[in-house]
């Protein structure tokens, strides 16, 4: 049987995505930096702690390397929320105090970026990935 993903990561250069309308799929778009080859290997590589990704017989794999560093980037992208998903899950109060507690989740991980010397979050950290600050013209 075929896949039924959920969810579908797209670069958001796409016209059109091929969806097939009796399944329910919800799209999202990312930008096109997401899906970078260089990027992606060196994530994939650190990862797995690996030298290249020849072992896996993925080396010369070029569209698959960019869709699973996006792939990693967005898994990891969640980690801003873990702590207060993990929170509400465990416990079975009101729906406030799960509000409370998600928020409370979320300020802990602005609160490692605060601390972090290069005050990143901890997915641009496990991803070597870096925000910047470009000036408009």
């Amino acid at each position: 049987e075929r896949l039924r993903p959920a969810e579908l990561l797209v670069v958001d250069t796409l016209a059109e995505v091929p969806v097939d309308s009796a399944l329910p799929v919800a799209v999202r778009r990312l930008p096109e930096w997401h899906f970078d080859l260089d990027s992606a290997r060196r994530s994939l590589c650190e990862q797995f702690g690996v030298r290249d990704l020849s072992g896996f017989g993925a080396a010369t794999l070029t569209s698959a390397l960019g869709a699973a560093g996006a792939l990693l980037r967005y898994a990891l992208a969640w980690t801003l929320l873990l702590p207060g998903l993990l929170a509400v899950s465990l416990t079975q109060t009101h729906a406030a105090a799960d509000a409370v507690m998600f928020f409370a989740g979320f300020l802990l991980m602005l609160g490692y970026a605060r601390l972090d010397p290069q005050r990143q979050l901890l997915h641009d950290r496990l991803l070597g990935s870096r925000v910047i600050s470009v000036p408009l013209r």
